[in-house]
């Protein structure tokens, strides 16, 4: 179960990476009024990958036949508490 989802993750990154490239580049090339609109396309493809990675999570723990203690512990630990973290850095 770990080894594939660690597989699913590292995955997920790898195609984020390579998408994200064009981004980065264009962001330094491009007028100062565009940028905003590619910096926010950037967020949300980051977002849409975490995303990604926690629908891929659950659905490999339901076809594992897992136990639902190992559920709400992969959703805490992996999922939420990274995700609370951050948002106490950005918001403080």
């Amino acid at each position: 179960l770990y080894k594939d989802y660690l597989n699913q993750i590292l995955i997920i990154y790898k195609i984020a990476g390579i998408v994200l490239i064009p981004v980065i580049m264009a962001i330094a090339y491009i007028p100062d009024s565009f940028r905003i609109y590619l910096i926010i396309t950037g967020l949300a493809l980051l977002i849409l990958g975490v995303l990604f990675r926690f629908v891929k999570g659950i659905q490999l723990i339901f076809n594992k036949d897992v136990s639902i203690f190992y559920l709400i512990l992969y959703l805490c630990t992996l999922e939420f508490l990274p995700l609370l973290l951050i948002y106490k850095v950005v918001v403080e």
